[in-house]
């Protein structure tokens, strides 16, 4: 059975959704074997009190990291770099990318597993959180395997970071995604496979 970590930044802007979310982790049908929360709120008060809500069934780690850049694309980077960390060092086979404004089924897992015979990177797509017509693929709900993580980092991959084109601005998730495809290794995008999945908003 691969072993998966469930690796989502947080912070306090989200907390909205964090109680609503922290159910629906605790639902999950698959055993995965750890939730690693990387909060970046400012000071520690948050990160103690994530501690205090997290399901009972799943072992949880929770860290705080202070993210000193107002960019959005440089805090997503270092965020996403710690979980890169603590699947590699931890051993996990996948990382289960699971925004916390997101809200999957207990079944969300299972349904994606199904594809990682093929593919390295799995994306379901997940609803704007304004309008529930349109939809993206992102990291809100992915399946990522350590493989990829051992080749591909977070942090300073975005902005024009592109050799092969130059003048074009990428974010770090599709960054991410573009060094993977141009690896050759298998990606899939999803959608309709997870059902529902509801995208909160304040």
């Amino acid at each position: 059975m691969p072993r998966i970590l469930i690796g989502t930044p947080t912070h306090i802007c989200k907390d909205y959704a964090m109680k609503r979310w922290m159910k629906s982790v605790g639902e999950l049908s698959y055993p995965v074997e750890e939730l690693f929360l990387v909060d970046n709120s400012p000071g520690l008060e948050y990160s103690e009190y994530l501690k205090t809500i997290t399901p009972k069934n799943i072992k949880t780690t929770v860290v705080h990291i202070d993210i000193p850049y107002t960019d959005p694309e440089e805090r997503v980077g270092v965020a996403r770099e710690e979980i890169r960390k603590k699947v590699i060092s931890g051993g996990f086979d996948w990382w289960f990318s699971w925004e916390s404004d997101v809200i999957a089924p207990p079944d969300s897992l299972d349904n994606l597993l199904k594809y990682t015979n093929e593919f390295k990177l799995i994306h379901h797509t997940s609803p704007s959180r304004y309008d529930p017509d349109d939809s993206g693929n992102s990291f809100g709900l992915s399946l990522v395997h350590r493989d990829l993580l051992e080749k591909f980092g977070f942090v300073l991959e975005w902005g024009a970071v592109d050799s092969l084109m130059p003048n074009c601005y990428h974010g770090v998730d599709s960054w991410f995604n573009r060094r993977v495809m141009r690896s050759g290794e298998g990606y899939i995008e999803l959608y309709g496979v997870v059902r529902p999945i509801y995208h909160l908003n304040e």
